[in-house]
């Protein structure tokens, strides 16, 4: 739009330096009778570039005259911080190497994780670098983020996917609106699409696990023995070392390295129970008696594109092969941890030591609504465990009714109990409200039974 244009469609308002802006087709342009919503503009001068300054466009005139006061008050203090014309691929550069360098942090005030920023960085030079590279990182308005999540949709990326690309650029603002380089995030209120996870009801039985780990190679059971045995996380298996694990104490210090750990709750000592001692005990034989700082699950082949880690890909590759001539359902990592979680549920393991076993750092049976994910998400029921716990209650039921039956001479029956939901049943007859209340004690009523102030209507 041409200077000349705009001089046409803003026409006076009331309002000193506020102009109202018609759209080109009104008939105000040509000083007729308004026909159209207009918006509203306005300006001032600018003593440090000396220029006239122009507003964002506002819906009411109220809002253009409230940045204007606000405007000329941070021009008189010195305050006002000019927009830069900084684009976002090179704001994205300085922020990966603030990040990288410790500088920049989250939310927390913690230095990113390797693998948060490894995301982050994935992010922003894909996605965000294609779409929004080239714009200035304070102009980028809400409708370019919502174009771009609506483009990720239509190229059917998952919700989890969307979620991981707006939060490199959230992470990006965060970065700049601190430094003056931008003074407001687009991403909010954007409409995302959802998250349509699957849910893993893949559990095996003891038996059907040992099967599973029969037809493998004998470095391959260790990842699936640690997931299922010790609830090891997968980024735990990789990077667990020999030093981790304490042969004397029969014990494995999980996410001993800071990079790697998810939450606080992570860092935990898990049993070494006999299954997996005899697993890690060949393992380590097979090693050579390897030094403290080797990786008790090395990679199958030297170097690779994970940096000389075991890569989970190929690790199931092989051993879907296996599992497919001996015509077995395959599992994964973490499903072996539901595995795990739903062995020690049927075990009787309380569940604050089995939220605590798995890593999670809500233990609370009930959170705002919401069951605890220990045994919500990762527990499931075995083959069995209905008619077992029939078994139980009919076994509690015959051992209570035979201890109730031998009460004292001072005891009596759990049958002969007052029953509280009948204690008041005279009052279910008696009047309910005080007025009827007072009007009974007025008539001389001498019931007891007469129901407290603060007692709820049984009716």
């Amino acid at each position: 739009m041409s200077p000349s244009d705009a001089n046409r469609r803003d026409k006076r308002t009331r309002w000193p330096s506020v102009t109202a802006r018609h759209q080109t087709s009104c008939p105000a342009v040509m000083d007729k009778r308004c026909r159209c919503e207009p918006c509203y503009v306005a300006r001032v001068w600018d003593p440090t570039r000396h220029r006239s300054m122009t507003s964002p466009s506002f819906r009411s005139p109220h809002q253009a005259v409230d940045w204007l006061q606000a405007t000329k008050a941070a021009f008189r203090e010195g305050s006002f911080a000019y927009e830069s014309s900084i684009t976002v691929n090179t704001a994205s550069k300085r922020f990966l190497e603030a990040a990288k360098g410790g500088i920049a942090r989250n939310k927390k005030g913690q230095p990113y994780k390797k693998s948060t920023l490894k995301t982050i960085e994935g992010a922003l030079n894909g996605r965000i670098k294609d779409e929004l590279g080239s714009l200035r990182l304070a102009k980028v308005r809400r409708g370019h983020v919502q174009k771009l999540v609506d483009g990720m949709v239509a190229d059917e990326l998952s919700g989890s996917r969307v979620r991981n690309v707006l939060n490199g650029l959230r992470s990006l603002y965060s970065y700049a609106i601190a430094r003056d380089l931008a003074q407001d995030s687009p991403v909010r209120h954007i409409q995302l699409p959802a998250i349509n996870e699957t849910p893993r009801n893949r559990i095996a039985t003891p038996l059907e696990f040992q099967a599973l780990m029969r037809v493998l190679e004998p470095a391959d059971t260790v990842p699936f023995a640690l997931a299922a045995y010790a609830t090891a996380r997968c980024q735990e298996i990789l990077n667990l070392t020999w030093s981790d694990v304490y042969w004397n104490e029969n014990v494995i210090y999980l996410a001993s390295n800071d990079a790697y750990e998810k939450t606080v709750a992570a860092k935990r000592t898990v049993p070494l129970i006999p299954q997996l001692h005899r697993v890690l005990k060949d393992a380590f034989e097979r090693q050579g008696n390897p030094a403290a700082d080797q990786l008790v699950c090395p990679p199958h082949k030297p170097g690779g594109r994970n940096s000389g880690k075991l890569h989970p890909g190929a690790l199931y590759h092989r051993a879907d092969e296996q599992w497919a001539k001996s015509n077995l359902d395959r599992i994964r990592l973490h499903e072996c941890r539901h595995t795990a979680a739903s062995w020690m549920r049927a075990a009787g393991i309380d569940l604050k030591v089995r939220s605590v076993l798995m890593g999670h750092a809500s233990t609370a049976s009930t959170d705002l609504g919401a069951g605890s994910i220990t045994d919500d998400r990762y527990t499931h029921l075995l083959p069995g465990e209905i008619q077992r716990a029939g078994n139980q209650l009919s076994k509690y039921l015959t051992t209570r009714e035979k201890s109730d039956g031998q009460t004292g001479p001072n005891e009596q029956p759990i049958l002969s109990e007052p029953n509280p939901n009948t204690q008041n049943l005279k009052a279910i007859t008696q009047p309910t409200s005080r007025r009827d209340t007072r009007w009974r004690a007025s008539a001389g009523s001498a019931s007891t039974h007469a129901p407290a102030r603060d007692e709820p209507d049984r009716l």
